[in-house]
């Protein structure tokens, strides 16, 4: 039985998981407070604006972040909210990854409402929850750790720029598009290429391919 009160923000775009998720949590968790969000944009305002926070639940595949670069953000800005993945996807490579950025544990979305919440339940009581297939899997290209390692020195704004220009933004879009001078973004842009030891913006979009989860389309919510 929990005693102390627990504030979850469960994320996932998928409305009727989320539901489901959220309805399970508030019939097998005591005092519990959820916030909900469906989209990258919505995760970040409610981390940003709630404080009391102690745990969060994300799909790793959401609108709004490209692959592993939005965990890498909530890990280097919020590294003391622990993070439990739920996600469709169960390949074992992917696991591997998201425990090296951190994570306190990795639920498939196939597992029983049961099992979801045991490993709610151990995360909650400060221990981490894999599956038991993937125990063990912490084999890593040290070319992606270095990378994680490189994005997490990003600032917030550094970070949204990253983000616009691994999906091919202009300078001109990317001012646009945050709301800033364009001589604040190439500002940023010249601070990202040099905390990623790189020369050009096509190294970007090639990080960012180095950072996508690959997605099985059999995969995902039933």
């Amino acid at each position: 039985m929990e005693y102390l009160p627990h504030h979850v923000l469960v994320a996932d775009d998928h409305p009727l998981f989320r539901a489901a998720l959220v309805q399970a949590l508030v019939d097998r968790i005591t005092n519990i407070s959820i916030t909900e969000a469906e989209n990258w944009i919505a995760v970040e305002k409610s981390l940003n604006e709630q404080t009391q926070i102690d745990l969060l639940l994300l799909d790793l595949c959401m609108p709004g972040r490209a692959g592993y670069s939005g965990l890498i953000y909530l890990r280097s800005h919020f590294p003391q909210i622990p993070v439990v993945i739920i996600s469709g996807i169960e390949d074992e490579a992917v696991i591997s990854r998201t425990r090296r950025l951190g994570i306190a544990a990795f639920i498939p979305k196939s597992a029983p409402l049961s099992l979801m919440i045991t490993g709610i339940h151990e995360v909650l009581s400060g221990g981490t929850w894999f599956p038991e297939t993937a125990q063990n899997s912490l084999n890593t290209d040290s070319e992606f750790v270095s990378l994680a390692q490189k994005i997490g020195t990003l600032t917030t704004h550094q970070h949204k720029v990253f983000q616009l220009i691994g999906e091919g933004l202009l300078n001109k879009q990317i001012a646009y598009e945050l709301g800033l001078s364009l001589s604040t973004v190439k500002a940023h842009t010249t601070a990202i290429l040099k905390k990623l030891e790189m020369q050009r913006r096509t190294q970007v979009l090639a990080a960012m391919r180095h950072l996508s989860v690959e997605v099985d389309s059999s995969e995902g919510l039933e």
